[in-house]
C-alpha cells in the first residue's frame, strides 16, 4: 500500500509526502519481520529516496541512496528504470563525492558498476575523470546532455550539476601542483583562455581555490593553495 502511495506523490511530485511514506513504509512490521519484503522492497524505497533527494538539490544525499540500489532484486517499477539508476546515481556521485568517495563507492561498488554497465557514456565519464582525464570526460557529458535536459528528473539539474563537476575538475587539475600554466590548462579543458580565466576567478572568489595570479606573465600562472 505504501509503495503505490509513494509512487503517486512522485506522479504529483510531492516530495515531503514522498518522504513521509517512505519512513513509514520502512517502519511497518511486515517489512521490518519479513526479510525476503525486506529484499525485495529495499532497493525500490532507496531509489524513490534518491529521486526525492535529487527534486530537493540534495544531490550527495541522493546519491548515496542511488548507489544502495541493488539490481539483483530489482523488478519492475513504475517510476524508473535500472538505466535512470545509473544516470542520476553517476552524475550526482561525480558531482558531489570526492577522489577517494568515488572510488570507494562507485568505482569499487560492483552492485552498482552493473547500473553502469547499462549506460557506458555515464560509466566512462566516470573513470575518465577519475584517471585525471578531464577534456574526454567533459566531451562524453556534453555529448549526452542534449538528451539529458528532456529527462523528466534530472533535466532541469544537469546544468547544476554540470556546472559542479566542471568546477571539481578544475579544483582536482591543480592538486598535484604548486603552480600551473593557464595556457596548457586551457587545451587540456578545451576552453579559450579568457573564459578559463573568468572560471577560475570565480572558483577563487568562492575559496574553493587560493591562488595568486602572476600578472607579469599575463596571468598566465598561478601559485595554488587548494582548499581541502
Amino acid at each position: 500500500m505504501c509503495l503505490n502511495i509513494i509512487k503517486v506523490g512522485i506522479y504529483l511530485q510531492n516530495w515531503s509526502h514522498v518522504i513521509n511514506y517512505i519512513i513509514k513504509a520502512e517502519s511497518t512490521p511486515d517489512y521490518v519481520e519479513n526479510p525476503e519484503l525486506l529484499t525485495s522492497y529495499s532497493s525500490k524505497l532507496k531509489c524513490m529516496t534518491g529521486l526525492a533527494k535529487l527534486a530537493g538539490r540534495k544531490y550527495k544525499l541522493a546519491a548515496q541512496n542511488f548507489l544502495k540500489t541493488n539490481l539483483d532484486y530489482w523488478d519492475s517499477c513504475d517510476v524508473m528504470t535500472p538505466n535512470d539508476i545509473a544516470i542520476y546515481g553517476g552524475l550526482c556521485a561525480l558531482a558531489t563525492f570526492n577522489r577517494s568517495e568515488l572510488q570507494n563507492n562507485v568505482i569499487c561498488n560492483n552492485s552498482f558498476k552493473l547500473f553502469l554497465e547499462l549506460e557506458p557514456e555515464v560509466r566512462d565519464a566516470i573513470f575518465k575523470f577519475y584517471e585525471s582525464k578531464y577534456e574526454v570526460c567533459l566531451t562524453i557529458l556534453n555529448k549526452i546532455k542534449p538528451i539529458l535536459l528532456l529527462d523528466m528528473y534530472i533535466g532541469s539539474h544537469i546544468n547544476q550539476l554540470y556546472s559542479n563537476i566542471r568546477s571539481k575538475a578544475m579544483i582536482q587539475y591543480f592538486c598535484p601542483y604548486d603552480s600551473a600554466d593557464l595556457r596548457k590548462m586551457a587545451l587540456c579543458f578545451n576552453t579559450p583562455l579568457p573564459d578559463l580565466e573568468n572560471e577560475l576567478m570565480q572558483l577563487i572568489l568562492d575559496g574553493h581555490i587560493k591562488a595568486r595570479i602572476d600578472s607579469i606573465i599575463k596571468s598566465f600562472m598561478l601559485s595554488i593553495q587548494i582548499k581541502e
